[in-house]
Parts: C-alpha cells; structure tokens; sequence
C-alpha cells in the first residue's frame, strides 16, 4: 500500500514532464527599440493584394508564437497586430491553407462561404529580418503550389518591395466544394 502513493506522484510528474514537451516553450513577443516586426492581418477587410491564403507562424526559432500573419476576408479587429523579433536571422514554421470564398448557398434559404481548405502544409523557412522594418507575409495557393511572399513594408503598402519568396509544395490539392457554386483551381 505505501507504493501506490509514489507510483501515483511519479505518474503525475510524467505527465507534466510530457505535456511542457509537446506544447514547447512560448515565444516572447516583446518590442525592442531596434525589433523588426510582422504585420497581422489587415482589419476589418484584407483584400487579395495580401494573398488568398491564411498564413500562421506557429513557432520563431522553435518557440511557440502562435500569430495569424495573413488571413483574407472580413476580420475582427481586436487581435495581436504585430509580431516583434530581434534583429537578424530566424527560421519560422508556418501553418498554411485556403477556403475559397464563394458566396452561395450554405443550407436551407441561408447564404455563408462554401469552398474546401487545402492545408496541412508545415514549411520551415529562415530568413533574415532588418532592424527597424515592417514585413508582412501573403501566400497564394494553386493546386499542389503554394507561393509564399514576404513583403517590406516599412515605407507604407503602396511601396512594398518584395523582401523574399518563396515557392512550396502543399500536401494536398484545392478541390471543388460539394456545394454546386464551389470551384477549381
């Protein structure tokens, strides 16, 4: 009888032990005065000149962050505008996918999005970021494509350049939605 006690607290340290490995430590998202910063999504509408997929940085240099950085259509404004790193070099995992945005009939007489997500796709990319810049991340997805762009918006949208891109295979295929409105890429 006096094992099961211990037997008990070692199982509940194990778990502890577990759950902070899969969840992983969390990212500091701290403004410094020479930090580079990723733009979020664009409120309360992001057009297509931002890309047509939803962009995710799950992790900077395998800390947890959890930032929408892209995300098109109508969007709540109350959400984590920037994400800040420090200067220089990061390898950034990123979650991305796309809804088709076609408005038609969802069930019954109601109107809402139908399309289908093609996701799954988990790239790690590095780059470098420059101290003091705005970037924002768009993506575009075509079949088995996915073409990641970084743009520098540190001058304002109108003149973004382009900082980096990317060109990526997606694991899955944009297929039609079974609604009769959906489409093909």
């Amino acid at each position: 009888m006096t094992t099961y006690p211990a037997f008990l607290g070692a199982l509940i340290a194990g778990a502890f032990l577990i759950a902070g490995c899969t969840n992983g430590p969390r990212y500091v998202n701290a403004n410094q005065t020479n930090s580079a910063r990723i733009v979020g999504f664009a409120t309360p509408h992001q057009g297509s000149e931002d890309g047509s997929s939803t962009i995710s940085i799950i992790a900077v240099d395998g800390f947890v962050a959890n930032f929408t950085a892209s995300h098109p259509g109508p969007n709540w404004p109350l959400h984590t505008p920037l994400l800040y790193l420090a200067p220089g070099a990061h390898t950034l995992t990123l979650r991305i996918s796309e809804i088709d945005e076609v408005i038609g009939v969802n069930s019954g007489n109601s109107a809402g999005i139908v399309g289908a997500t093609s996701s799954g796709n988990k790239p790690t990319i590095t780059t470098e970021f420059l101290a003091n810049h705005a970037y924002r991340f768009g993506a575009f997805l075509n079949g088995y494509s996915i073409s990641l762009i970084l743009w520098d918006e540190t001058n304002g949208r109108a003149t973004r350049p382009q900082a980096a891109s990317w060109f990526l295979n997606s694991n899955s295929n944009y297929s039609d939605s079974p609604a009769p409105s959906g489409r093909h890429r």
